[in-house]
């Protein structure tokens, strides 16, 4: 075939030439459908393989919310008995600190229901009115000492300035009709202020002054009550209260929880260690195979391509050496070359080399 120049050939030359180019036109062909199967299979195992990996994450997960989720009832329960052990060692702690106030102020209780039953007394005597026995009365009428004086000065302040002023500019009328609104509120505080007065400290001055020092007795031990609670709230020392049967039971319940705390990590530790790979292998059973055959029938696709490129490739250079190098690329298709055959048939041309011309000067 080297010595002989094909220009020179005939109707056999071309249909040679014919023969191997409609066979790379079949191998393009087979090429482009294996790889677009190749393609189709690469997506598929590309798809189960997510599925197997999020059904393998769901079961997992499932699995370990499961296993997480008795200790965690198991702690709950233990929680509410702890929450209901507190609760009774705060009614007990209360209950003790009542008692203790009780007791530690039990003779300034009972002295000051015995004042308040003498006043009562006198008062009952001497027709005293009950409203008489108030701080704010004495600071009213009688003040003395800094409390008393204290009212005195406010209710000055708020009654003999501030009332009026407020009068003065809520009433929305000249300034005679606002001077008369202020005036009958004068009048009619001082003649109520004048009523009880008259009424109570005239009428019952001496039995009053004499009550006074029975007040500030019950004061003074009302004072030293507070003082006495206050202490004993304050004080953090509760051993006197009898609450170590509770304290047990609150260390007992908390050393359970931990306890449970402990067997939850251990076996969380144990089930990501060990049984996570056991529940995926079993998960992704069926699908693994289906991969594995689908992976398979891909590699069968691989290599099927790999002999055809090499077989498309050495016909290629062998086109291109005998035919292509002869012929120019431009009469390298099947339709030139069914036309310089038609033409080699009819007469038109003796050789390829006479077609090639003649269509060539056609063209032009």
């Amino acid at each position: 075939m080297a010595e002989f120049n094909i220009l020179y050939g005939g109707i056999s030359e071309l249909n040679q030439v014919k023969e191997s180019l409609t066979q790379s036109v079949s191998l393009q062909g087979q090429l482009e459908q294996i790889s677009e199967e190749k393609k189709q299979l690469e997506m598929k195992i590309e798809t189960l393989s997510e599925q197997m990996k999020n059904k393998s994450q769901q079961m997992v997960e499932s699995r370990r919310a499961e296993l997480a989720s008795g200790f965690d009832k198991d702690i709950q329960k233990e929680n509410i008995k702890l929450r209901e052990i507190r609760n009774k060692r705060e009614r007990a702690l209360k209950k003790g600190i009542e008692n203790r106030i009780s007791q530690e102020t039990a003779l300034l209780r009972d002295e000051n229901k015995r004042i308040k039953g003498e006043i009562k007394e006198a008062f009952k005597q001497d027709r005293v009115p009950g409203f008489c026995n108030s701080t704010l009365f004495y600071g009213l009428f009688m003040p003395k000492g800094i409390r008393e004086i204290f009212i005195f000065v406010m209710a000055i302040l708020l009654f003999g300035i501030g009332a009026p002023v407020l009068l003065w500019n809520v009433v929305e009328e000249k300034w005679f009709f606002k001077f008369l609104t202020v005036f009958f509120y004068f009048a009619v505080l001082g003649v109520t202020y004048f009523l009880i007065f008259a009424y109570t400290k005239d009428k019952h001055q001496q039995t009053l002054e004499e009550r006074r020092p029975d007040r500030q007795q019950f004061l003074d031990n009302k004072r030293e009550i507070n003082k006495i609670t206050r202490s004993i709230k304050k004080d953090k020392n509760e051993k006197q209260y009898n609450l170590t049967s509770f304290d047990k039971d609150i260390y007992k319940i908390q050393e359970r929880i931990q306890a449970i705390g402990e067997n939850k990590k251990k076996a969380l530790n144990e089930f990501e260690g060990n049984t996570v790979s056991k529940i995926v292998e079993e998960a992704t059973k069926e699908q693994r195979s289906e991969i594995e055959e689908l992976k398979k029938q891909e590699e069968e696709k691989s290599s099927h391509i790999l002999a055809l490129e090499n077989q498309q490739s050495q016909l290629s250079a062998r086109i291109a050496s005998e035919y292509t190098a002869y012929l120019g690329a431009a009469y390298m298709t099947i339709d030139k070359i069914d036309q310089l055959i038609n033409m080699i048939s009819s007469g038109q041309a003796g050789t390829i080399q006479e077609g090639i011309d003649i269509l060539s000067h056609q063209e032009q």
